[in-house]
Protein backbone atom coordinates (compact mmCIF):
# COMPACT_ATOMS: atom_id res chain seq x y z
CA UNK A 1 0.00 0.00 0.00
CA UNK A 2 1.46 3.39 -1.03
CA UNK A 3 1.98 5.95 1.76
CA UNK A 4 -0.46 8.86 1.91
CA UNK A 5 1.27 12.13 0.85
CA UNK A 6 1.77 14.63 3.66
CA UNK A 7 -0.27 17.81 3.73
CA UNK A 8 2.62 19.98 2.56
CA UNK A 9 3.21 17.69 -0.43
CA UNK A 10 -0.50 17.75 -1.29
CA UNK A 11 -0.47 21.53 -0.91
CA UNK A 12 2.53 21.92 -3.22
CA UNK A 13 1.00 19.53 -5.77
CA UNK A 14 -2.23 21.56 -5.76
CA UNK A 15 -0.30 24.78 -6.35
CA UNK A 16 1.52 23.07 -9.22
CA UNK A 17 -1.81 21.94 -10.68
CA UNK A 18 -3.20 25.49 -10.59
CA UNK A 19 -0.04 26.86 -12.22
CA UNK A 20 -0.12 24.16 -14.89
CA UNK A 21 -3.72 25.02 -15.78
CA UNK A 22 -2.88 28.73 -15.89
CA UNK A 23 0.20 28.07 -18.01
CA UNK A 24 -1.78 25.90 -20.42
CA UNK A 25 -4.35 28.66 -20.82
CA UNK A 26 -1.62 31.28 -21.24
CA UNK A 27 0.39 29.47 -23.94
CA UNK A 28 -2.49 27.89 -25.87
CA UNK A 29 -4.79 29.50 -28.40
CA UNK A 30 -7.11 31.88 -26.55
CA UNK A 31 -10.56 33.23 -27.21
CA UNK A 32 -10.71 36.95 -27.93
CA UNK A 33 -14.14 38.39 -27.27
CA UNK A 34 -14.55 42.08 -27.95
CA UNK A 35 -17.64 44.21 -28.12
CA UNK A 36 -18.41 47.86 -28.65
CA UNK A 37 -21.19 47.67 -26.06
CA UNK A 38 -19.17 45.87 -23.38
CA UNK A 39 -19.04 48.96 -21.07
CA UNK A 40 -22.84 49.15 -21.18
CA UNK A 41 -23.16 45.47 -20.20
CA UNK A 42 -20.62 45.92 -17.40
CA UNK A 43 -22.55 48.91 -16.00
CA UNK A 44 -25.81 46.92 -16.05
CA UNK A 45 -24.16 44.03 -14.18
CA UNK A 46 -22.62 46.42 -11.67
CA UNK A 47 -26.00 47.99 -10.92
CA UNK A 48 -27.57 44.58 -10.50
CA UNK A 49 -24.77 43.47 -8.18
CA UNK A 50 -25.26 46.53 -5.99
CA UNK A 51 -28.96 45.71 -5.68
CA UNK A 52 -28.35 42.07 -4.74
CA UNK A 53 -26.22 41.75 -1.61
CA UNK A 54 -23.91 38.76 -2.05
CA UNK A 55 -20.37 37.96 -0.98
CA UNK A 56 -17.77 38.91 -3.59
CA UNK A 57 -16.40 35.38 -3.92
CA UNK A 58 -19.80 34.09 -5.11
CA UNK A 59 -20.78 36.85 -7.53
CA UNK A 60 -19.41 35.19 -10.67
CA UNK A 61 -20.89 31.77 -9.87
CA UNK A 62 -24.28 33.31 -9.17
CA UNK A 63 -24.03 35.21 -12.46
CA UNK A 64 -23.31 31.91 -14.24
CA UNK A 65 -26.35 30.35 -12.58
CA UNK A 66 -28.53 33.30 -13.59
CA UNK A 67 -27.32 33.14 -17.20
CA UNK A 68 -27.96 29.39 -17.36
CA UNK A 69 -31.47 29.81 -15.96
CA UNK A 70 -32.25 32.40 -18.62
CA UNK A 71 -30.66 30.57 -21.56
CA UNK A 72 -31.85 27.05 -20.72
CA UNK A 73 -35.23 27.58 -19.05
CA UNK A 74 -36.42 30.88 -20.54
CA UNK A 75 -34.82 30.93 -24.00
CA UNK A 76 -34.84 27.10 -24.31
CA UNK A 77 -31.31 27.04 -25.76
CA UNK A 78 -29.68 23.63 -26.07
CA UNK A 79 -26.60 24.30 -28.24
CA UNK A 80 -23.84 26.89 -28.26
CA UNK A 81 -24.44 27.76 -24.61
CA UNK A 82 -20.76 27.61 -23.65
CA UNK A 83 -19.63 30.26 -26.15
CA UNK A 84 -22.51 32.58 -25.32
CA UNK A 85 -21.97 32.10 -21.57
CA UNK A 86 -18.30 33.08 -21.90
CA UNK A 87 -19.25 36.07 -24.06
CA UNK A 88 -21.71 37.29 -21.42
CA UNK A 89 -19.15 36.84 -18.64
CA UNK A 90 -16.63 38.90 -20.63
CA UNK A 91 -19.19 41.63 -21.37
CA UNK A 92 -20.09 41.78 -17.67
CA UNK A 93 -16.37 42.02 -16.72
CA UNK A 94 -16.36 38.71 -14.83
CA UNK A 95 -13.71 37.39 -17.25
CA UNK A 96 -11.00 39.11 -19.25
CA UNK A 97 -11.10 38.61 -23.00
CA UNK A 98 -8.21 36.40 -24.06
CA UNK A 99 -7.69 34.99 -20.55
CA UNK A 100 -9.06 31.52 -21.36
CA UNK A 101 -8.38 28.96 -24.11
CA UNK A 102 -10.67 28.38 -27.07
CA UNK A 103 -11.52 24.95 -25.63
CA UNK A 104 -13.30 26.56 -22.65
CA UNK A 105 -16.60 26.84 -24.54
CA UNK A 106 -16.39 23.19 -25.56
CA UNK A 107 -15.62 22.19 -21.96
CA UNK A 108 -18.68 24.07 -20.70
CA UNK A 109 -20.87 22.47 -23.38
CA UNK A 110 -19.61 19.02 -22.32
CA UNK A 111 -20.48 19.81 -18.70
CA UNK A 112 -23.94 21.05 -19.65
CA UNK A 113 -24.65 18.04 -21.88
CA UNK A 114 -25.01 15.89 -18.78
CA UNK A 115 -27.43 18.29 -17.11
CA UNK A 116 -29.41 19.15 -20.25
CA UNK A 117 -30.23 15.47 -20.70
CA UNK A 118 -32.05 15.55 -17.37
CA UNK A 119 -34.17 18.65 -18.02
CA UNK A 120 -36.78 16.80 -20.16
CA UNK A 121 -36.54 13.78 -17.86
CA UNK A 122 -37.71 15.91 -14.93
CA UNK A 123 -40.70 17.31 -16.83
CA UNK A 124 -43.11 14.57 -15.80
CA UNK A 125 -41.99 14.09 -12.22
CA UNK A 126 -43.69 16.97 -10.41
CA UNK A 127 -46.07 19.91 -10.58
CA UNK A 128 -44.92 22.74 -12.90
CA UNK A 129 -43.67 25.01 -10.08
CA UNK A 130 -41.80 22.17 -8.39
CA UNK A 131 -40.39 21.00 -11.74
CA UNK A 132 -38.99 24.46 -12.50
CA UNK A 133 -37.54 24.61 -8.99
CA UNK A 134 -35.79 21.25 -9.52
CA UNK A 135 -34.43 22.35 -12.88
CA UNK A 136 -33.07 25.58 -11.41
CA UNK A 137 -31.46 23.65 -8.55
CA UNK A 138 -29.82 21.28 -11.04
CA UNK A 139 -28.48 24.22 -13.05
CA UNK A 140 -27.17 25.70 -9.79
CA UNK A 141 -24.98 22.62 -9.32
CA UNK A 142 -23.93 22.91 -12.98
CA UNK A 143 -22.91 26.53 -12.33
CA UNK A 144 -20.64 25.36 -9.50
CA UNK A 145 -19.03 22.80 -11.82
CA UNK A 146 -18.56 25.39 -14.60
CA UNK A 147 -17.01 27.86 -12.15
CA UNK A 148 -14.51 25.18 -11.10
CA UNK A 149 -13.71 24.51 -14.77
CA UNK A 150 -12.82 28.19 -15.25
CA UNK A 151 -10.42 28.25 -12.30
CA UNK A 152 -8.83 25.24 -10.63
CA UNK A 153 -10.12 24.57 -7.09
CA UNK A 154 -7.16 22.26 -6.34
CA UNK A 155 -5.77 24.38 -3.49
CA UNK A 156 -9.20 24.84 -1.92
CA UNK A 157 -9.81 21.09 -2.16
CA UNK A 158 -6.61 20.25 -0.28
CA UNK A 159 -7.28 22.88 2.39
CA UNK A 160 -10.89 21.74 2.89
CA UNK A 161 -9.75 18.12 3.15
CA UNK A 162 -7.18 18.95 5.83
CA UNK A 163 -9.63 21.20 7.70
CA UNK A 164 -12.13 18.32 7.65
CA UNK A 165 -9.49 16.08 9.24
CA UNK A 166 -8.79 18.67 11.92
CA UNK A 167 -12.50 19.10 12.65
CA UNK A 168 -12.93 15.36 13.11
CA UNK A 169 -9.98 15.34 15.51
CA UNK A 170 -12.13 17.53 17.77
CA UNK A 171 -15.35 15.55 17.28
CA UNK A 172 -15.02 11.93 16.11
CA UNK A 173 -18.81 11.46 16.08
CA UNK A 174 -19.25 13.58 12.94
CA UNK A 175 -19.94 11.67 9.73
CA UNK A 176 -18.10 12.40 6.48
CA UNK A 177 -20.79 14.58 4.84
CA UNK A 178 -21.36 16.67 7.96
CA UNK A 179 -17.67 17.30 8.63
CA UNK A 180 -16.99 18.18 4.96
CA UNK A 181 -20.02 20.48 4.89
CA UNK A 182 -18.84 22.24 8.05
CA UNK A 183 -15.37 22.71 6.54
CA UNK A 184 -16.78 24.08 3.26
CA UNK A 185 -19.17 26.45 5.03
CA UNK A 186 -16.57 27.64 7.55
CA UNK A 187 -13.72 28.15 5.05
CA UNK A 188 -15.58 29.15 1.86
CA UNK A 189 -19.00 30.08 3.29
CA UNK A 190 -20.31 27.63 0.70
CA UNK A 191 -24.01 27.29 -0.01
CA UNK A 192 -25.77 23.95 -0.52
CA UNK A 193 -25.16 23.85 -4.29
CA UNK A 194 -21.40 24.30 -3.92
CA UNK A 195 -21.27 21.79 -1.05
CA UNK A 196 -23.07 19.18 -3.16
CA UNK A 197 -20.73 19.69 -6.11
CA UNK A 198 -17.57 19.56 -3.98
CA UNK A 199 -18.67 16.55 -1.91
CA UNK A 200 -20.66 14.40 -4.31
CA UNK A 201 -21.13 16.10 -7.67
CA UNK A 202 -18.07 14.70 -9.43
CA UNK A 203 -18.91 11.15 -8.34
CA UNK A 204 -22.58 11.41 -9.33
CA UNK A 205 -21.93 13.02 -12.73
CA UNK A 206 -19.31 10.34 -13.45
CA UNK A 207 -21.92 7.67 -12.72
CA UNK A 208 -24.42 9.67 -14.73
CA UNK A 209 -22.23 9.51 -17.82
CA UNK A 210 -22.40 5.72 -17.62
CA UNK A 211 -26.18 5.92 -18.12
CA UNK A 212 -26.45 8.42 -20.96
CA UNK A 213 -29.53 6.65 -22.26
CA UNK A 214 -31.25 7.07 -18.89
CA UNK A 215 -30.65 10.62 -17.61
CA UNK A 216 -33.07 10.04 -14.73
CA UNK A 217 -30.41 7.90 -13.04
CA UNK A 218 -28.07 10.79 -12.20
CA UNK A 219 -30.39 13.78 -11.78
CA UNK A 220 -32.44 12.43 -8.86
CA UNK A 221 -29.25 11.35 -7.09
CA UNK A 222 -27.86 14.89 -7.22
CA UNK A 223 -31.20 16.44 -6.27
CA UNK A 224 -31.60 14.04 -3.34
CA UNK A 225 -28.07 14.91 -2.20
CA UNK A 226 -28.89 18.61 -2.54
CA UNK A 227 -32.04 18.18 -0.46
CA UNK A 228 -30.03 16.31 2.19
CA UNK A 229 -27.40 19.06 2.34
CA UNK A 230 -30.05 21.80 2.45
CA UNK A 231 -31.77 20.11 5.39
CA UNK A 232 -28.41 19.74 7.12
CA UNK A 233 -27.32 23.34 6.52
CA UNK A 234 -30.57 24.90 7.73
CA UNK A 235 -30.50 23.26 11.16
CA UNK A 236 -29.49 25.27 14.22
CA UNK A 237 -27.11 22.49 15.27
CA UNK A 238 -25.19 22.78 11.97
CA UNK A 239 -24.80 26.55 12.30
CA UNK A 240 -23.69 26.03 15.89
CA UNK A 241 -21.00 23.59 14.74
CA UNK A 242 -19.84 25.98 12.01
CA UNK A 243 -19.44 28.76 14.57
CA UNK A 244 -17.68 26.37 16.91
CA UNK A 245 -15.04 25.33 14.36
CA UNK A 246 -14.62 28.71 12.64
CA UNK A 247 -11.69 29.50 14.95
CA UNK A 248 -9.74 26.77 13.14
CA UNK A 249 -10.13 28.49 9.76
CA UNK A 250 -7.78 31.57 9.82
CA UNK A 251 -4.56 29.59 9.09
CA UNK A 252 -6.26 27.99 6.07
CA UNK A 253 -7.31 31.42 4.79
CA UNK A 254 -3.72 32.59 5.16
CA UNK A 255 -2.54 29.54 3.20
CA UNK A 256 -4.97 30.50 0.42
CA UNK A 257 -3.16 33.85 0.14
CA UNK A 258 0.18 32.06 0.42
CA UNK A 259 -0.71 29.82 -2.54
CA UNK A 260 -1.40 32.84 -4.77
CA UNK A 261 2.31 33.73 -4.88
CA UNK A 262 4.75 32.55 -7.54
CA UNK A 263 6.01 28.96 -7.37
CA UNK A 264 9.61 30.14 -6.86
CA UNK A 265 8.60 32.28 -3.88
CA UNK A 266 6.59 29.46 -2.34
CA UNK A 267 9.40 26.90 -2.72
CA UNK A 268 11.90 29.35 -1.22
CA UNK A 269 9.69 30.12 1.78
CA UNK A 270 8.88 26.46 2.45
CA UNK A 271 12.60 25.66 2.58
CA UNK A 272 13.51 28.66 4.76
CA UNK A 273 11.70 28.64 8.15
CA UNK A 274 12.58 32.22 9.14
CA UNK A 275 11.61 33.58 5.73
CA UNK A 276 8.38 31.54 5.89
CA UNK A 277 7.33 33.17 9.16
CA UNK A 278 8.21 36.61 7.85
CA UNK A 279 6.37 36.01 4.57
CA UNK A 280 3.23 34.74 6.32
CA UNK A 281 3.30 37.69 8.72
CA UNK A 282 3.60 40.11 5.80
CA UNK A 283 0.71 38.49 3.92
CA UNK A 284 -1.56 38.60 6.96
CA UNK A 285 -0.63 42.21 7.76
CA UNK A 286 -1.40 43.39 4.22
CA UNK A 287 -4.70 41.51 4.19
CA UNK A 288 -5.75 43.00 7.53
CA UNK A 289 -4.84 46.48 6.28
CA UNK A 290 -7.36 46.05 3.44
CA UNK A 291 -10.09 44.86 5.81
CA UNK A 292 -11.56 48.32 6.44
CA UNK A 293 -11.93 49.00 2.71
CA UNK A 294 -13.64 45.64 2.17
CA UNK A 295 -15.97 46.29 5.10
CA UNK A 296 -16.79 49.76 3.77
CA UNK A 297 -17.62 48.31 0.35
CA UNK A 298 -19.78 45.56 1.87
CA UNK A 299 -21.59 48.08 4.06
CA UNK A 300 -22.30 50.30 1.05
CA UNK A 301 -23.62 47.42 -1.01
CA UNK A 302 -25.81 46.12 1.82
CA UNK A 303 -27.12 49.63 2.49
CA UNK A 304 -28.13 50.18 -1.15
CA UNK A 305 -29.67 46.71 -1.27
CA UNK A 306 -31.78 47.30 1.84
CA UNK A 307 -32.63 50.89 0.90
CA UNK A 308 -34.07 49.85 -2.47
CA UNK A 309 -36.03 47.04 -0.81
CA UNK A 310 -37.29 49.46 1.85
CA UNK A 311 -38.43 52.01 -0.74
CA UNK A 312 -40.31 49.28 -2.62
CA UNK A 313 -41.97 48.06 0.58
CA UNK A 314 -42.82 51.65 1.51
CA UNK A 315 -44.49 52.32 -1.83
CA UNK A 316 -46.23 48.95 -1.96
CA UNK A 317 -47.29 48.57 1.69
CA UNK A 318 -46.82 51.55 4.02
CA UNK A 319 -48.16 54.34 1.80
CA UNK A 320 -51.33 52.45 0.72
CA UNK A 321 -51.98 51.42 4.36
CA UNK A 322 -51.71 55.03 5.55
CA UNK A 323 -53.97 56.32 2.77
CA UNK A 324 -56.63 53.60 3.11
CA UNK A 325 -56.67 52.87 6.86
CA UNK A 326 -55.38 56.07 8.48
CA UNK A 327 -56.72 58.39 5.79
CA UNK A 328 -53.50 60.35 5.25
CA UNK A 329 -49.74 59.88 5.09
CA UNK A 330 -48.04 59.69 8.49
CA UNK A 331 -44.73 61.38 7.70
CA UNK A 332 -42.57 60.68 10.77
CA UNK A 333 -42.82 56.85 10.78
CA UNK A 334 -42.30 56.77 7.02
CA UNK A 335 -39.20 58.97 7.30
CA UNK A 336 -37.77 56.95 10.20
CA UNK A 337 -38.32 53.68 8.36
CA UNK A 338 -36.54 55.03 5.27
CA UNK A 339 -33.53 56.44 7.16
CA UNK A 340 -33.17 53.66 9.75
CA UNK A 341 -31.51 50.95 7.56
CA UNK A 342 -28.60 53.07 6.21
CA UNK A 343 -28.10 54.80 9.58
CA UNK A 344 -27.92 51.49 11.45
CA UNK A 345 -25.50 50.04 8.88
CA UNK A 346 -23.19 53.07 9.16
CA UNK A 347 -23.23 53.01 12.96
CA UNK A 348 -22.46 49.29 13.05
CA UNK A 349 -19.26 49.84 11.05
CA UNK A 350 -17.85 52.13 13.74
CA UNK A 351 -15.29 50.55 16.02
CA UNK A 352 -14.25 47.66 13.78
CA UNK A 353 -10.63 46.90 14.63
CA UNK A 354 -8.18 44.41 13.11
CA UNK A 355 -6.95 41.51 15.29
CA UNK A 356 -4.19 42.22 17.80
CA UNK A 357 -0.46 41.66 17.27
CA UNK A 358 -0.66 38.71 19.68
CA UNK A 359 -3.33 37.18 17.46
CA UNK A 360 -1.08 37.75 14.43
CA UNK A 361 1.77 35.81 16.03
CA UNK A 362 -0.59 32.97 16.99
CA UNK A 363 -1.90 32.91 13.40
CA UNK A 364 1.60 32.65 11.94
CA UNK A 365 2.55 29.96 14.47
CA UNK A 366 -0.46 27.75 13.68
CA UNK A 367 -0.02 28.23 9.93
CA UNK A 368 3.59 27.05 10.18
CA UNK A 369 2.38 24.06 12.22
CA UNK A 370 -0.12 23.23 9.47
CA UNK A 371 2.78 22.94 7.04
CA UNK A 372 4.39 20.33 9.30
CA UNK A 373 3.51 16.65 9.46
CA UNK A 374 1.11 16.94 12.42
CA UNK A 375 -2.06 18.81 13.24
CA UNK A 376 -1.62 21.97 15.33
CA UNK A 377 -2.33 21.61 19.07
CA UNK A 378 -5.97 22.10 20.08
CA UNK A 379 -7.21 25.67 20.36
CA UNK A 380 -8.57 26.45 23.84
CA UNK A 381 -11.33 28.56 22.22
CA UNK A 382 -12.73 25.49 20.39
CA UNK A 383 -14.60 23.12 22.67
CA UNK A 384 -14.36 19.37 22.35
CA UNK A 385 -18.08 18.91 22.93
CA UNK A 386 -20.77 20.33 20.69
CA UNK A 387 -23.36 21.00 23.39
CA UNK A 388 -23.00 22.16 26.99
CA UNK A 389 -24.83 19.63 29.16
CA UNK A 390 -27.44 21.14 31.48
CA UNK A 391 -30.22 19.74 33.57
CA UNK A 392 -33.77 19.81 32.22
CA UNK A 393 -34.80 22.34 34.87
CA UNK A 394 -31.90 24.67 34.06
CA UNK A 395 -32.66 24.46 30.32
CA UNK A 396 -36.35 25.23 30.97
CA UNK A 397 -35.48 28.25 33.12
CA UNK A 398 -33.06 29.54 30.48
CA UNK A 399 -35.69 29.24 27.74
CA UNK A 400 -38.25 31.05 29.90
CA UNK A 401 -35.75 33.83 30.53
CA UNK A 402 -34.86 33.93 26.82
CA UNK A 403 -38.55 34.20 25.90
CA UNK A 404 -38.88 37.00 28.42
CA UNK A 405 -35.96 38.75 26.74
CA UNK A 406 -37.77 38.57 23.38
CA UNK A 407 -40.98 39.95 24.87
CA UNK A 408 -39.14 42.65 26.80
CA UNK A 409 -37.04 43.92 23.89
CA UNK A 410 -39.75 43.83 21.23
CA UNK A 411 -42.44 44.98 23.67
CA UNK A 412 -40.36 47.97 24.77
CA UNK A 413 -39.64 49.01 21.19
CA UNK A 414 -43.29 48.62 20.16
CA UNK A 415 -44.35 50.80 23.13
CA UNK A 416 -41.83 53.47 22.15
CA UNK A 417 -42.87 53.42 18.49
CA UNK A 418 -46.53 53.69 19.40
CA UNK A 419 -45.69 56.68 21.57
CA UNK A 420 -44.26 58.61 18.60
CA UNK A 421 -47.13 57.86 16.24
CA UNK A 422 -46.33 54.54 14.52
CA UNK A 423 -49.29 52.44 13.40
CA UNK A 424 -49.42 48.65 13.19
CA UNK A 425 -48.04 48.45 9.64
CA UNK A 426 -45.18 50.90 10.20
CA UNK A 427 -44.22 49.04 13.41
CA UNK A 428 -44.08 45.73 11.54
CA UNK A 429 -41.94 47.29 8.80
CA UNK A 430 -39.61 48.85 11.39
CA UNK A 431 -39.12 45.58 13.28
CA UNK A 432 -38.65 43.65 10.04
CA UNK A 433 -35.90 45.88 8.69
CA UNK A 434 -34.27 46.47 12.08
CA UNK A 435 -33.88 42.69 12.42
CA UNK A 436 -32.58 42.15 8.88
CA UNK A 437 -30.20 45.13 8.98
CA UNK A 438 -28.90 44.02 12.36
CA UNK A 439 -28.17 40.54 11.03
CA UNK A 440 -26.46 41.84 7.88
CA UNK A 441 -24.32 44.20 9.96
CA UNK A 442 -23.42 41.36 12.33
CA UNK A 443 -22.39 39.17 9.40
CA UNK A 444 -20.26 41.91 7.85
CA UNK A 445 -18.54 42.60 11.18
CA UNK A 446 -17.85 38.87 11.50
CA UNK A 447 -16.05 38.98 8.13
CA UNK A 448 -13.69 41.56 9.62
CA UNK A 449 -12.52 38.85 12.03
CA UNK A 450 -11.48 36.42 9.30
CA UNK A 451 -7.99 36.10 10.84
CA UNK A 452 -9.07 36.15 14.48
CA UNK A 453 -8.11 33.08 16.52
CA UNK A 454 -8.86 34.56 19.92
CA UNK A 455 -12.17 35.33 21.53
CA UNK A 456 -13.00 39.01 21.63
CA UNK A 457 -12.68 40.77 24.96
CA UNK A 458 -15.81 42.79 25.52
CA UNK A 459 -16.67 45.38 28.12
CA UNK A 460 -19.88 45.71 30.09
CA UNK A 461 -21.46 48.13 27.59
CA UNK A 462 -20.77 45.79 24.65
CA UNK A 463 -22.21 42.84 26.60
CA UNK A 464 -25.39 44.81 27.30
CA UNK A 465 -25.73 45.82 23.63
CA UNK A 466 -25.14 42.23 22.50
CA UNK A 467 -27.69 41.01 25.05
CA UNK A 468 -30.38 43.42 23.89
CA UNK A 469 -29.67 42.92 20.16
CA UNK A 470 -29.80 39.12 20.32
CA UNK A 471 -33.57 38.89 19.58
CA UNK A 472 -33.11 41.08 16.49
CA UNK A 473 -30.21 38.93 15.26
CA UNK A 474 -32.17 35.72 15.77
CA UNK A 475 -35.18 37.05 13.87
CA UNK A 476 -33.01 38.72 11.23
CA UNK A 477 -31.22 35.46 10.41
CA UNK A 478 -34.55 33.85 9.59
CA UNK A 479 -35.86 36.86 7.66
CA UNK A 480 -32.73 37.51 5.58
CA UNK A 481 -33.87 35.21 2.78
CA UNK A 482 -37.28 36.88 2.70
CA UNK A 483 -35.71 40.26 1.90
CA UNK A 484 -34.35 38.96 -1.38
CA UNK A 485 -37.78 37.64 -2.35
CA UNK A 486 -39.25 41.09 -1.63
CA UNK A 487 -36.75 42.82 -3.93
CA UNK A 488 -39.13 43.59 -6.77
CA UNK A 489 -36.45 45.59 -8.60
CA UNK A 490 -34.32 42.43 -8.97
CA UNK A 491 -37.36 40.48 -10.17
CA UNK A 492 -38.05 43.10 -12.84
CA UNK A 493 -34.38 43.19 -13.90
CA UNK A 494 -34.04 39.40 -14.12
CA UNK A 495 -37.29 38.53 -15.85
CA UNK A 496 -38.41 41.64 -17.74
CA UNK A 497 -35.23 43.57 -18.59
CA UNK A 498 -32.24 41.21 -18.74
CA UNK A 499 -33.41 38.86 -21.51
CA UNK A 500 -34.33 41.60 -24.05
CA UNK A 501 -31.29 43.66 -22.98
CA UNK A 502 -28.89 40.77 -23.62
CA UNK A 503 -30.67 40.01 -26.92
CA UNK A 504 -30.20 43.66 -27.91
CA UNK A 505 -26.48 43.48 -27.08
CA UNK A 506 -26.02 40.29 -29.13
CA UNK A 507 -27.90 41.75 -32.09
CA UNK A 508 -25.95 45.03 -32.11
CA UNK A 509 -22.60 43.24 -31.77
CA UNK A 510 -23.56 40.85 -34.60
CA UNK A 511 -24.37 43.91 -36.71
CA UNK A 512 -20.99 45.49 -35.93
CA UNK A 513 -19.28 42.19 -36.75
CA UNK A 514 -21.08 42.13 -40.11
CA UNK A 515 -19.93 45.70 -40.84
CA UNK A 516 -16.34 44.76 -39.98
CA UNK A 517 -16.53 41.80 -42.37
CA UNK A 518 -17.77 44.06 -45.17
CA UNK A 519 -15.00 46.56 -44.46
CA UNK A 520 -12.33 43.82 -44.44
CA UNK A 521 -13.47 42.65 -47.89
CA UNK A 522 -12.46 46.05 -49.29
CA UNK A 523 -8.77 45.51 -48.41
Amino acid sequence: MEPVPSFVHQFQAAIGSVEAQASSAYHGEKTDITGELQPLAAVYERVRTLLDYQEERFIRRLAIRRILNRQVLLEQRRTGIGAELLAELVRAAYLESGSFPVTSAETIDQVLTIYLQAIPALSGQAMPTERIKQQRRLLGIAAAQIEDSLRSPAVETVLVSHLTTEIRSYDTTLDSLTSQSIALRALLNADAELIVWRTEGAVQTSRWQQFRGEPTVGAPALLMQLATVERLCTTDSFESMVRRFRKLVPPYRLLTLFASQSRETIDHLLNTPDALRMGLRDLATKRMARTRERIRRSMLQATLYLFVTKVVVGIAVEVPFDLVVVGHLVALPLLINVLMPPTLMICSSIGIRPPSSLNLELLVQRTVQLLSETLPPPLPTVSRTSVTRRSALTTLLFWIFFGGLYLGVFGGIIWLLRAIGFNVMSILVFLFFASVVGFFAFRIRANAREFSLQSERTGLLVLIIDFLSLPFLQVGRRLSLTVRQLNVVLFVMDFLIEAPFKLFLRSVEDWFAFLREQRDELH
